[in-house]
């Protein structure tokens, strides 16, 4: 299983920084509707590259 979702990591990241997600919370921590907002990523995506904890963990997207 860990081989056959070895490429999503830089894929995700990649979408993050081409969407300006990292920009978005370089202030502080925002939700992911904030984020959503100010970036125009969906809500959707941000919800799911949340639980890659390395890349937008609960030190960067505050909890609902």
């Amino acid at each position: 299983m860990q081989f056959g979702f070895a490429y999503a990591p830089p894929l995700i990241i990649g979408a993050a920084v081409k969407n300006k997600v990292f920009d978005s919370l370089l202030i502080g921590p925002k939700t992911v509707e904030q984020v959503s907002s100010e970036t125009g990523a969906s809500v959707r995506g941000l919800r799911l590259a949340d639980g890659f904890s390395f890349i937008v963990g609960d030190v960067l997207i505050a909890p609902r």
